[in-house]
């Protein structure tokens, strides 16, 4: 079986032979043009989003149409920018690739992501932003979302994994799908950021080309998604590169990473008026390596449905039901009323397996499940530099650097003064939110074709 460019395991597994060899076709509907002749033939591309759409082959043919997601697209693109065309080029840092890289290079994380502002900024791009923003709306998102599902007694599945999302969609569509939450990730909500609300003036979304550094292939795949595509057929995100690819490019460009100078992250300036961003540091949420979805969620919940104190750092008794990445965490008020959460956290393929299990034998009783793909969760993804040695001291080192930043100082309270000042200044339509910040999910019906042959 082909096992892909380091996509997930969860997107590898599939009773399908999915090698693709160079001579075989794949099917596509194609829509005629009324005005182009019968005998003229017409060149079709296929693209990423298209193999997303069909259950036919799901690892191979993406690895062969992946070079789009490649940072040889955006040296192209820097190229254009420098022979005088209007683009805009915006980079966007994920904690935990930020932590990959100083890990790599002996750096502590604040100056790991000045380097890398450096580099980027040397090399032509306008703006290099991180995600810390972007994730708070995301958690934000997923607090309201999860109110209103548990107020109707419906479970939510997380969906910022999009290996889990893609594995969803072609094996267990109709029975996973209505759990997963519409919130985008803060990926994809940083693209809608950067090209539909905070725009640079005189400049469109057509002419704003945005990558961002993730900690896993599969994101290249979540970019891809048509469903990110706006009106203008313009993605939130356009190119995304991983820890590994950066590694790869200061080696064949002979770039001493180390001895570049230090540069500030930039900052999403209409933010500056609500908090102090002088420091130019980089903080976290409170939780795990992923982004502490199930810890800041439980928070809320807590503080909404039992009336207890909405601190970022309350204690949390984790208990391991299976293993180190299946964990669990229960709530109940502590007058004995109101409600009882059960929040769990499953990472890894065979522990989805067995969250699977129990949906379909019901006996899944967890209010809110965060699921990541990967074992260990985002700081172990499939794009983050490896060690030499078996003994994981370079994971050690990642996670050492992730949880040495200190907490972000925007509440994660959607009633907060300075929460609903900025809602009302920059999205205030109830309808704007739902394009900015929610999106769908389907169902992709098995394709009967001949890539599924097992010859």
């Amino acid at each position: 079986m082909s096992t892909g460019p380091g996509f997930s395991s969860v997107l590898q597994l599939t009773d399908l032979n999915d090698f693709i060899a160079p001579s075989q076709a794949c099917v596509k509907p194609i829509k005629q043009d009324d005005q182009v002749g019968i005998h003229e033939k017409k060149k079709v591309e296929i693209t990423l989003g298209d193999c997303l759409a069909c259950s036919g082959c799901i690892t191979s043919a993406e690895s062969v149409l992946i070079s789009k997601q490649s940072y040889l697209d955006l040296y192209e693109n820097l190229d254009k920018k420098k022979n005088g065309e209007n683009i805009i080029v915006i980079v966007s840092l994920s904690h935990q690739a930020i932590s990959s890289i100083g890990a790599r290079y002996g750096k502590d994380f604040q100056e790991s992501a000045q380097l890398l502002s450096s580099f980027f900024h040397s090399i032509g791009v306008d703006y290099v932003y991180d995600l810390t923003f972007a994730r708070h709306l995301s958690l934000l998102e997923c607090e309201k979302e999860f109110i209103k599902r548990k107020q109707s007694n419906r479970s939510t599945l997380t969906s910022i994994c999009p290996g889990f999302v893609c594995y969803v969609e072609k094996t267990h569509g109709d029975l996973l799908i209505p759990l997963l939450s519409s919130v985008k990730s803060p990926q994809q909500i940083m693209g809608s950021l950067v090209k539909r609300v905070f725009i640079p003036s005189g400049q469109s979304s057509s002419t704003i080309y945005h990558c961002t550094v993730m900690p896993c292939f599969d994101k290249k795949l979540e970019a891809s998604r048509i469903e990110f595509n706006w009106e203008d057929e313009s993605a939130d995100v356009d190119c995304v590169l991983t820890p590994i690819e950066l590694e790869t490019l200061f080696e064949k460009e002979n770039i001493q990473f180390t001895n570049l100078s230090t540069r500030p992250i930039d900052l999403l300036d209409p933010l500056l008026q609500f908090n102090d961003y002088n420091n130019h540091q980089i903080t976290t949420h409170s939780g795990n390596g992923s982004g502490g979805w199930s810890e800041n969620i439980i928070r809320y919940a807590d503080w909404y449905f039992n009336s207890s104190p909405l601190e970022s750092r309350l204690p949390l008794t984790i208990q391991s039901k299976r293993n180190k990445d299946f964990l669990e965490v229960t709530l109940s008020s502590s007058a004995g009323e109101g409600k009882q959460l059960t929040f769990a956290i499953v990472n890894g393929f065979r522990n989805i397996q067995t969250l699977i299990q129990r949906i379909k034998r019901k006996t899944f009783n967890y209010d809110f499940v965060e699921v990541m793909a990967c074992p260990s969760g985002c700081l172990n993804g499939g794009g983050m530099i490896r060690g030499d040695t078996i003994d994981n001291k370079l994971f050690d080192q990642v996670n050492q650097l992730y949880s040495s930043l200190e907490t972000y100082n925007l509440p994660l309270d959607d009633n907060h003064e300075t929460i609903k000042s900025i809602y009302q200044q920059f999205w205030p339509d109830e309808s704007l939110q739902e394009k900015l910040f929610h999106t769908t999910f389907k169902a992709i019906p098995k394709t009967d074709n001949l890539l599924n042959v097992k010859w």
